[in-house]
């Protein structure tokens, strides 16, 4: 969810931001970890957040489009967005300078890639390099553009596109009256690579490059029309063996593929049409045909979500409920070879779901090692890793397991929210697996032990108490659903917390009635982790 001014303060002000012992274990590589995608995010907003993301697991997050972009003509400032629509963020005016009156300034993108890297976290940067604004004036008249930009010479004139399966007019015209930039001229390559170096500058550790397609490339299905552009780029960008690259190459009649996964990673789109159709239709096994690629690519060549930006703001993927988006999301996310993206909407704080977390924490437990995919069941899926890690997607009503798997003999206790235990001996997975849950085990606590907390109070008939705090797997922005026990003793438990830790937490009825500590609204409970907590929480009349 996109922070605003004032949850920043919030957070700074009423809550301890996560402990420092619980940001260990991101992976370097961010192919080995899970990405954030924080769509429209202010680069201070993310900054305020660094803590919370890294508690979540993610080693590396997505910001927008941080060059100059066209002001919105004031048809496009309805009263809900003054800064004018989304889509102005894929709009250059310049590739001189860095920041734009959306996500911020160039002094705040290098601060927050100082404040990321020192918690563990990549800065990957949204490049627009395919064309510039359309303010509907001729380039050469187009005062908001760079005067190095005014130059006609500089863009295709063959026209808007009107075949998305031609591949000349894919590369040669123009995508949507959008001016296409001629990408075979060195003018624009030294533009482009100015522009990226100074990125690389201020400390961002990769790039996405928006509708990477329509540039075309050296060789296979670009002809008559072919250019060295990504060659060029790409060798002369600094530090290019540390960063990381991926290019949005939508699958389709006319994508030349096999060209571009040489020159860095692409999106999995169609991958994310797939495992939004098998959650929507409760059928795990449509996952089947995808062990080996993702609809078509391979998967150390894939970077893979469920539904990205595009899909959100139009109307492909808003229609899917949370929970449907944190099972699809669960499964990615446990996939070896990959680089999955979460995308956080303006509407809901997914990316700090505790069974995505625990799905976070199990795949940075477990690089390095390969997955074995089972289904059992039409409605349950399976990733094993290696032989002592396994993640669960069950898209159905409560069932007893008993299939085979290659997990070591022994007990496995569920990281997510719901409680489970699983038994495994002689090559055979048992027991109860509760209804649209994730189950997650790992080996491996780091320190941790089972961190109980118990609020004794009789919410009423129909309504339940939920509990937020400040370390992950709680968070401050949605709470998670306590346990109801005899004697209306509300019960949430995690192992993962560090033994000792400081956690900060109170209790809410149905998520939207928070209770007072005291005559201080701004008080927070404080237990240790490890440990067992009880609670007699009150609650204003």
């Amino acid at each position: 969810m996109l922070r605003n001014v004032f949850l920043a303060v919030l957070a700074a002000v009423a809550v301890a931001l996560s402990p420092s012992g619980m940001l260990a274990g991101l992976p370097d590589k961010v192919e080995d970890g899970v990405m954030l995608h924080c769509h429209g995010w202010p680069l201070r907003a993310i900054e305020a957040n660094l803590d919370r993301i890294a508690a979540a697991g993610f080693n590396a997050v997505q910001v927008s489009p941080v060059h100059p972009i066209r002001r919105p003509k004031p048809e496009e400032k309805p009263p809900q967005q003054p800064s004018g629509p989304w889509w102005l963020l894929y709009q250059p005016v310049s590739f001189q300078n860095i920041g734009n009156y959306k996500v911020g300034t160039e002094a705040e993108l290098r601060s927050l890639a100082e404040k990321a890297e020192q918690k563990g976290i990549k800065i990957i940067v949204d490049a627009v390099l395919n064309h510039v604004a359309d303010t509907g004036r001729p380039v050469a008249e187009d005062v908001e553009l760079e005067p190095e930009l005014r130059d006609p010479s500089l863009y295709h004139d063959h026209g808007v596109i009107d075949n998305y399966k031609d591949r000349w007019q894919l590369t040669q015209r123009s995508l949507l009256g959008l001016p296409d930039l001629k990408t075979q001229d060195q003018r624009v390559q030294d533009m482009h690579v100015a522009f990226l170096n100074k990125c690389v500058g201020l400390g961002v550790d990769g790039f996405r490059f928006d509708a990477a397609k329509h540039v075309e490339t050296s060789r296979g299905e670009d002809q008559g029309w072919a250019g060295d552009y990504w060659e060029d780029v790409l060798q002369r960008v600094a530090d290019r063996p540390s960063l990381y690259l991926f290019g949005e190459v939508l699958q389709d009649d006319g994508d030349n593929l096999d060209v571009y996964v040489s020159y860095y990673d692409v999106t999995c789109h169609n991958y994310g049409r797939v495992l939004r159709r098998a959650v929507r239709n409760r059928d795990a096994r449509m996952l089947q045909g995808h062990i080996a690629k993702l609809a078509g690519i391979e998967r150390d060549r894939g970077l893979a979500y469920v539904e990205n930006h595009d899909d959100y703001e139009h109307q492909q993927s808003r229609d899917m409920e949370y929970w449907e988006r944190k099972m699809a999301n669960a499964f990615l996310i446990a996939r070896a070879g990959l680089v999955p993206r979460v995308l956080d909407r303006p509407e809901d704080d997914i990316w700090e779901d505790a069974d995505l977390v625990a799905v976070n924490h199990f795949r940075n437990a477990v690089v390095g090692t390969g997955e074995y995919l089972r289904f059992p069941s039409q409605r349950v899926a399976m990733v094993e890793r290696g032989n002592r890690a396994i993640v669960i997607v069950n898209l159905g009503h409560e069932t007893v397991l008993d299939v085979e798997t290659g997990l070591a003999d022994g007990s496995y206790a569920n990281r997510a929210q719901e409680p489970c235990t699983l038994q495994v001996a002689g090559g055979k997975l048992q027991g109860r697996l509760p209804g649209g849950a994730v189950f997650v085990a790992y080996p491996g606590n780091d320190g941790a032990e089972t961190t109980v907390f118990r609020a004794n109070y009789d919410v009423g008939w129909g309504r339940s108490l939920y509990i937020r705090g400040n370390t992950s797997p709680l968070s401050w922005s949605r709470g998670l659903k306590m346990r109801w026990t005899e004697g209306n003793v509300w019960v949430w438990q995690t192992d993962s917390f560090p033994a000792g830790a400081e956690i900060e937490f109170k209790v809410l009825i149905d998520d939207n009635q928070w209770e007072i500590i005291g005559d201080k609204p701004l008080e927070n409970h404080r237990a240790p982790g490890g440990a067992t907590t009880e609670i007699t929480p009150v609650f204003p009349p």
